[in-house]
């Protein structure tokens, strides 16, 4: 009988913050992590929710499921999702999220049920509780559950529990803490056998404390007023990277590293340094589960990079395209490449691009573009090539769009 699957998106999680725990005290993370296996070098698709989902979804990047941004195109008939196919093995398939993933999006074929509950409906609210007893009288086996948790997300929910230093310094760390100490209660209920995927759909830009997250508001007036008068050739996710708080504007590991860890009793524990993409975590559970996949679907299994027979690298593209970036010249298209070189283009040319060595800079603060000019232009062809194979999604109505803009507005995308 085909066994259960459990899918936690954590929205906004950085992945510094699983692999360098004393950031936020994590036990039950933690011990995902010690009877798991780690993907620590594994690469999100975008900085926004709603296409994430989609590359998430569908194993395909943004630009061939058509969805890259949170509204106007939604996900095409054409594409057939992750869940889609587990449905056709006899699954039962259950989606439980908020934030921007309406209905409007499609994000809802292959799920049986497709739960989308207003963000204030948290896991620290009675909702919590009855997604418990869900795990208990509801889901029918076998199932496979999508659970997107918004704790993380502006504004951030700390329980009173979790206020005090121990749980961290910054706000962010506390919210941390309190979603474990939810998935403490959540685990124990949802089976010994069942394969458990912890994942992200992006990270975030933090402050480090509230006198830090007052010094960046400051900064990001003073240089908004500033460029204004004075503008320059720099983007604007270069300029205002050391005071933004959020995600969407760069591609910067912060927001674009994700943390992936995979639970099962048939995985053997351990850490995958080998880059991947997040695009491949679905492939990888449906041939864990022995699910077949269209070979047409980009992302491709990881199974072999757990046992170590497939150590190659994998080519992970990325975008900045968001509410945040109103215009598409002011878009980006990111490449890594062998976890090593990051390649960062704005799609307007007057923008400089960046080019950084992870490896001799994994906080990305030295630009060697000019010094290494043939790496780059190498990787810019790439991204041309990459990019020739751009698919529009399926645009939206009149009615859906305005529904969704509606609901960006209430969680503060949109002014």
């Amino acid at each position: 009988m085909p066994e259960n699957i459990l899918v936690i998106v954590v929205d906004c999680l950085r992945a510094d913050f699983i692999y360098a725990p004393q950031r936020a005290p994590a036990p039950t993370i933690d011990r995902l992590k010690i009877k798991g296996h780690s993907f620590v070098n594994t690469y999100s698709s975008t900085a926004t929710t709603t296409p994430n989902f989609a590359a998430l979804l569908t194993g395909l990047y943004p630009f061939e499921n058509g969805v890259r941004t949170h509204q106007g195109y939604a996900l095409p008939a054409r594409i057939k999702t992750i869940p889609q196919h587990l449905q056709e093995k006899g699954y039962h398939t259950y989606a439980e999220v908020t934030g921007p993933l309406g209905r409007e999006i499609q994000l809802d074929r292959g799920f049986d049920e497709y739960h989308f509950r207003d963000q204030k409906q948290t896991i620290h609210t009675d909702y919590g509780a009855s997604l418990r007893e869900k795990f208990q009288r509801h889901f029918k086996a076998p199932w496979f559950v999508l659970l997107h948790i918004w704790s993380l997300h502006t504004p951030r929910i700390v329980i009173e529990e979790c206020r005090g230093k121990k749980y961290g310094t910054s706000q962010y760390g506390r919210a941390l803490a309190s979603i474990d100490k939810f998935l403490g209660q959540l685990l124990p209920l949802v089976g010994e056998d069942t394969l458990i995927c912890f994942t992200s759909d992006h990270g975030e830009c933090i402050a480090k404390s509230a006198f830090d997250g007052y010094i960046k508001s400051r900064k990001r007036k003073l240089i908004k007023h500033y460029r204004q008068k004075h503008p320059r050739k720099t983007h604007v996710s270069h300029y205002m990277r050391d005071c933004w708080i959020g995600h969407g504007i760069s591609n910067y590991q912060e927001l674009v590293r994700i943390p992936v860890i995979l639970h099962h009793r048939q995985i053997k524990p351990g850490v995958s340094t080998t880059q991947i993409r997040q695009i491949d975590i679905l492939p990888t559970i449906l041939d864990i589960q022995g699910v077949p996949l269209d070979p047409s679907v980009t992302g491709k299994s990881a199974v072999g990079v757990m046992s170590g027979k497939d150590r190659r690298h994998r080519d992970a593209y990325m975008e900045a395209v968001s509410p945040m970036i109103p215009e598409e010249e002011g878009w980006l298209s990111t490449l890594c490449v062998d976890n090593q070189y990051k390649f960062i283009r704005p799609w307007n040319e007057r923008f400089g691009a960046e080019l950084y060595d992870l490896q001799a800079d994994p906080a990305e603060r030295n630009n060697i573009c000019a010094g290494k000019p043939e790496i780059g232009a190498a990787m810019s062809r790439q991204i041309e090539q990459i990019r020739a194979e751009e698919k529009a999604g399926e645009e939206m109505s009149d009615e859906d769009q305005s529904a969704v803009q509606d609901r960006l507005r209430s969680l503060g995308y949109l002014e």
